[in-house]
């Protein structure tokens, strides 16, 4: 609800994004992606064209070059804990930790205070990786893999010392640990792309 950002969104959350608007396919529209939050961590188009979500309309992404650019706002930096969800359905499952759902990153293969939430591989795997200011947590459980062209809820999830994912509300039970604190190193952060 936009109307009233500062009592439905409190400072505990640093974006939230319903991806309902209205974009044309391989555009590129500045701020088209509004946060509902009071941080205005509004996100600009790179091609993601709107299509049917799961709850009204949301974001379809090609796998190609299809991402938002949520810039690098102090609000989404220097975190000792946090917590990324979305709902997805993903209509194939690529190979390579292609598909992306939200990070921190300058698409290389070392982390360097990046963040990556993605699908890893074809058999639809999540992971959740990221640097902090004293080591670098990496999950890639299985058991938790979402399917082809239907829905799912996935989370990811930090307290500080430990890294779990959701999927549909079932925590898998596979975790892994990392503490100290998340910068980002100066990198842009993502929705549907690294």
């Amino acid at each position: 609800d936009q109307s009233d950002s500062t009592n439905v969104w409190d400072t505990n959350y640093k974006g939230v994004w319903h991806l309902d608007e209205v974009v044309v396919d391989e555009g590129t529209i500045t701020g088209a992606y509004g946060d509902s939050t009071s941080n205005n961590n509004d996100g600009n188009q790179h091609g993601s064209d709107d299509a049917t979500g799961k709850i009204g309309a949301g974001q379809n992404f090609d796998d190609t070059n299809d991402y938002i650019n949520l810039g690098n706002p102090a609000s989404l930096r220097g975190f000792t804990s946090m917590t990324i969800s979305a709902w997805i359905n993903p209509d194939t499952l690529s190979s390579a930790n292609a598909d992306t759902i939200y990070a921190n990153s300058d698409g290389g293969a070392t982390l360097d205070g990046k963040l990556f939430f993605r699908i890893t591989d074809t058999s639809g795997n999540l992971r959740y990786t990221f640097d902090t200011s004293a080591g670098t947590g990496n999950l890639a459980p299985t058991g938790s893999a979402v399917t082809v062209n239907t829905w799912s809820y996935v989370t990811a999830v930090w307290n500080g010392s430990t890294l779990f994912i959701y999927k549909d509300g079932i925590q898998n039970p596979t975790t892994a640990s990392v503490a100290g604190t998340y910068g980002n190193a100066g990198l842009n952060y993502a929705i549907g792309a690294n």
